[in-house]
């Protein structure tokens, strides 16, 4: 049983491990003038939301671009101020519900932006 569970988060974890390189990617050739029609629906909406919130970015990291990934946001935004924002992203998928630990996203976005459905994209903002 221990077994079968470590398989499903190994799962989970190459999932969001996944969307988190597709956002950034994707990112990253808007920045350049690049397409973004080959990503994924789900990554396209991420990079459009994050886009409308920081329409003046000017780069962009990735934790996986660090010594060690498990210690720092998802992305690293660089506006044109110099600005630095962290962004932690929380995919779900179909009527996948948030985490117990993730209560705090979820009733943020009701309170602030009258959100109760979280069906595909999720983002937290350091």
């Amino acid at each position: 049983m221990l077994y079968m569970w470590g398989e499903i988060m190994n799962q989970s974890r190459k999932i969001g491990d996944e969307h988190v390189i597709n956002v950034f990617n994707a990112l990253k050739n808007l920045l350049t003038g690049k397409p973004i029609q080959e990503f994924p629906d789900t990554t396209k909406e991420t990079v459009e939301y994050i886009m409308k919130l920081y329409p003046d970015i000017k780069g962009v990291h990735n934790k996986f671009e660090t010594e060690k990934p498990d210690f720092h946001p998802d992305l690293c935004l660089l506006l044109k101020s110099d600005k630095q924002i962290k962004i932690n992203l929380f995919y779900t998928k179909g009527n996948a519900v948030i985490q117990p630990k993730n209560l705090g996203a979820k009733s943020f976005l009701a309170k602030y932006f009258y959100q109760t459905n979280y069906k595909n994209v999720l983002i937290t903002i350091l």
